[in-house]
């Protein structure tokens, strides 16, 4: 079974397209040392998901609490949809098992996701 393969498993999903499964997963540093990778790095997929993510949210909670306030509305998604948050759930999926990094993010990114999720 390939490293894909286990995550769309972990997932529930079967992805049409895994080159957009593997962009998504590739940082920009680790293109510095692999300049002849096939994908990009995933970015505008995550400026593109950050806000696909955001207006899923936004409907949800626009749907199922009719009777709270726009303000209150705005800072419960924000603490759905933020850094944090993601992190929480990347870790909980693993996620970083599947990244493509550099050397270095790769050896400092404990270190990293660490000063996000307590900072």
């Amino acid at each position: 079974m390939s490293q894909f393969e286990k995550l769309e498993k972990k997932l529930e999903t079967n992805f049409k397209n895994t080159d957009l499964l593997k962009q998504a997963l590739v940082h920009r540093s680790y293109l510095n040392e692999h300049p002849d990778s096939p994908v990009g790095h995933n970015e505008r997929l995550e400026f593109l998901g950050d806000a696909v993510l955001e207006i899923v949210v936004t409907e949800y909670l626009y749907i199922n609490f009719p009777d709270t306030d726009e303000g209150s509305l705005t800072n419960w998604r924000a603490s759905l949809v933020n850094a944090k948050m993601l992190h929480v759930i990347a870790e909980e999926l693993q996620l970083e098992d599947y990244l493509y990094l550099s050397k270095g993010e790769a050896k400092d990114k404990n270190k990293k996701y660490s000063s996000v999720y307590f900072s």
